[in-house]
């Protein structure tokens, strides 16, 4: 039996917001989605379905909500503290067991190289593994070297590679 997740909508780190999406955030993360989308798409899986269209955004944010409330997938949108800017996302989902949480993760190409994902994955991950889950886990595809050195900055340990919908992707753990 999969265990109740507990994650709380709203995290606060030394520069960032991390907070679940809200249905006011449509237009902020279409701009955000849209402007990144090329950079994405080799990386993320949901990238490929882009563009939506403003409509679909917010019915995909309703989504997001609605699998929040469930305990089914926590996404969050990430912002500066300081500016309240929208800069990326961050998520966990329960699709890697009922004892472990996946934690995925994207930001706007301005604000790569800061650390800020790193901040991120750290905070999102500690309150997954606080929440109860045995481990937290990253799956990327091999080639994006950004979030795999992302995955050992911030302590998980590299499991090898496994394959997922048909594509070989390198799985990196973090054990509680």
């Amino acid at each position: 039996m999969s265990p109740a997740w507990q994650i709380p909508p709203r995290l606060e780190t030394a520069r960032l917001t991390i907070r679940a999406y809200e249905p006011s955030d449509a237009a902020a993360l279409h701009a955000l989605v849209l402007a990144n989308v090329g950079r994405l798409r080799p990386f993320i899986p949901w990238a490929a379905r882009e563009p939506l269209t403003l409509d679909e955004r917010r019915a995909l944010l309703e989504d997001y909500a609605n699998s929040f409330a469930a305990g089914e997938n926590f996404r969050f949108a990430i912002q500066e503290r300081a500016s309240g800017e929208m800069i990326g996302g961050v998520s966990l989902h329960t699709r890697v067991g009922p004892d472990a949480l996946e934690i995925g993760y994207w930001i706007g190409a301005e604000h790569e190289g800061g650390g800020l994902v790193s901040e991120a994955v750290s905070a999102v991950s500690r309150e997954a593994l606080e929440a109860g889950a045995a481990r937290v886990e990253i799956w990327c595809t091999p080639q994006n070297s950004r979030s795999a050195a992302v995955a050992a900055r911030c302590g998980f340990t590299f499991d090898g590679e496994r394959v997922r919908d048909g594509l070989a992707l390198s799985v990196w753990i973090l054990a509680a």
